[in-house]
Parts: structure tokens; sequence; C-alpha cells
């Protein structure tokens, strides 16, 4: 016998269990729409499936194995509903494909957001389950995978043994999937992954298998459509002195004894530095480059600052000529391959 009173998220007396009572454990199932046809607007798609509930076909043991992904089968998107739900505060939302129909350029069916639930469960289930969810990430098995995201994210990882199709468990076929949400502390965009893997792969882990796409697919949306854009492009304050000059080190180095200038190297055994003026004294200081955010490319030269921004596999359009003097892309935004940034330059 076990306690429902944390699956139901009302607030009520526990009852006294699912084992007792098999149809309220369906019941739930039903409420939270994990035995409804997949609700897009796509024909021949099968329903869910779920073993035996009742105690002559060991229906407790199915509920058990239920609650790790066993004697049931979902689709995908069965699962992204629940977990977009708990993203959205408990309010479930009914998922569709296309936003309109159009004949001869004209819209003749509009499809528009379509609330299943309000509140699928009390705000309390809702914020425990969302801490679980980020507590996956910090602390559980997707904190390798997700280490150093410049955001945060919420989420669940998978792994379930294949017995289906002409597949038995002696295959060693695995599914791993990893499911969850993005930002966590302000949700945008929830995201599942399910990979199939070979048989008697070494890798096919929820967490090493699907975690990774997962997180390359977050990284390429929040570029895209999350991170906040400028009006007009980011522009570094105005120079305190009468020039400005950033490049490779070793670089500066042979112009400044080349021409003869004094200067104070404080640059160390940094790849880059910048030389400002201060005080009437010039200072170099080390440049700190990751290859995981855009850097601050003010006063190099072009051909230092295209060299930085390829080898991060950055789209670089430039404007002008001269040093860099303004960058589309803020220091310190997140980069990933292909992010596009513009690069205008001046004397």
């Amino acid at each position: 016998m076990f306690c429902t009173q944390l699956q139901c998220g009302y607030e009520q007396n526990c009852i006294p269990g699912f084992s007792e009572n098999p149809a309220e454990f369906k019941d739930y199932l039903t409420k939270y729409h994990m035995l409804d046809k997949a609700p897009v607007d796509l024909s021949h798609l099968p329903r869910p499936r779920i073993a035996p509930l009742d105690k002559g076909s060991g229906g407790l043991m199915n509920m058990i194995t239920m609650s790790f992904g066993y004697a049931i089968q979902v689709s995908p998107l069965h699962t992204l509903m629940l977990y977009n739900a708990m993203a959205n505060n408990g309010k479930m939302m009914k998922p569709y494909l296309v936003n309109s129909i159009s004949q001869g350029g004209i819209a003749v069916k509009q499809f528009e957001p379509t609330v299943l639930d309000n509140q699928l469960v009390n705000e309390s289930v809702v914020k425990a389950a969302r801490e679980s969810l980020e507590a996956v990430i910090t602390e559980g098995t997707g904190k390798n995978v997700f280490k150093n995201m410049p955001f945060p994210v919420a989420g669940k990882t998978g792994t379930a043994h294949v017995s289906d199709a002409g597949i038995t468990y002696g295959h060693g076929v695995y599914q791993a999937s990893f499911v969850g949400y993005f930002p966590a502390d302000a949700p945008q965009y929830s995201v599942i992954v399910v990979i199939r893997s070979k048989p008697r792969a070494a890798v096919h882990y929820g967490g090493t298998l699907a975690g990774p796409v997962f997180k390359e697919v977050a990284l390429r949306l929040y570029a895209a459509y999350v991170q906040p854009k400028l009006p007009r492009p980011f522009e570094i304050a105005k120079d305190s002195s009468n020039y400005f000059f950033a490049g490779q080190t070793d670089a500066l180095r042979q112009v400044y004894s080349k021409l003869g200038w004094s200067w104070s190297d404080s640059s160390g055994n940094a790849n880059y530095a910048m030389v400002t003026g201060r005080k009437q004294q010039t200072v170099a200081k080390p440049v700190v480059i990751k290859h995981s955010v855009v850097p601050d490319l003010k006063g190099m030269a072009l051909r230092d600052a295209l060299y930085l921004l390829e080898s991060m596999g950055a789209k670089v359009a430039v404007k002008g000529k001269g040093k860099v003097k303004q960058q589309s892309l803020a220091p310190g935004t997140a980069m990933v391959k292909g992010t596009s940034i513009v690069l205008e330059l001046g004397s």
C-alpha cells in the first residue's frame, strides 16, 4: 500500500492507496491526459498503452514500475506536455503544429493556444516538481552535461531498457531521453530528446546520450530567440586616452619595442592584451578569452578579431576600416557555432 497525496496534488487526507483502488490511479493518468490520443492534428496516431492495473494481473507492481518508465507507453509529446505544464506553473496547454491554413494567400483557418487545464495540480506540487527538476541539473544526473551553461536549465534524464517490436531485454537496446525547459527561472522553451541506442552500446544513458543533444538545441534556441536583443549595436564607452589597442600580446610587444614607446606590461602570459593610457602612463593588461562567450574586441585589428571569432565558429560581417570600435553582441554573450556578429571599424 502506498500513499497518493504527493501524486494527486490536492489538499486532503492521505487516502488508503492505489493498491486498494487501482481505478483511482487510472483516473489520475486520465486527468493528466496521459491516456488521451496525442493532442495534435495528425491522423493514425496510436493511443497510449498501460499494463493491467488490477490485483490479479500484477497491478501493484505495474503501478510501481510506471513511476520510472516501464509498464506504460506514451508518446514523447505526452511527456513533453506534462513537463511544459510544470514550466507553465501548472497550466497544461494543448500542443499544435500549424498556426494557420491559407488558401490563395488568404488565411482560412487560424489556430490559437488552447488550455487543457488551468491548474493541473496545486502550486505546492508545482514548486516541489520544479525544484526537483532544477536539482537534477545542479546536483544530479545532468550535472556534468550542463556544467557552465550560460542560463539555468530544469529537466530529467531517463534510461529505459527496451522490449518491444521484436526486441527483447537480451538485445541490450536502451531508450535514452532528456526532457526539460529553459531558462529554469523564467521558462520560454520546453524540449524533449529521445534516442534509441544500438544493441549493447557503451553510451546509452539519458544523461550522456540525450542530454548533450538537448544542450545543443537549448544553446541555439537561447542565442536566437531568448537572449535579449539590443535595439542598436552594443557600444563600449569612449576611450579615455588618445589611443586604445588590443591584440596578440607578442605582436603588441614587438610594435612597442620597434617604436621605442615606453609602457608598463602587466599582461603576463596571456595570449591577448589591451593597451590603455592612464594618467600619462601606458599600461598593457591581459584579455581573458573564453570560447563559450563573445570576447571584448574593442581596439583589436580586424585580423585578430576575425581569427578569434571564426575560431569560435561565428559568422562575421565587417563595416568600415581601422580597429574595432563597436560590436553587435556585448562581451559575455553566449557564443555557439553559427552565431552572427557585426564589427564596426574606425580610427
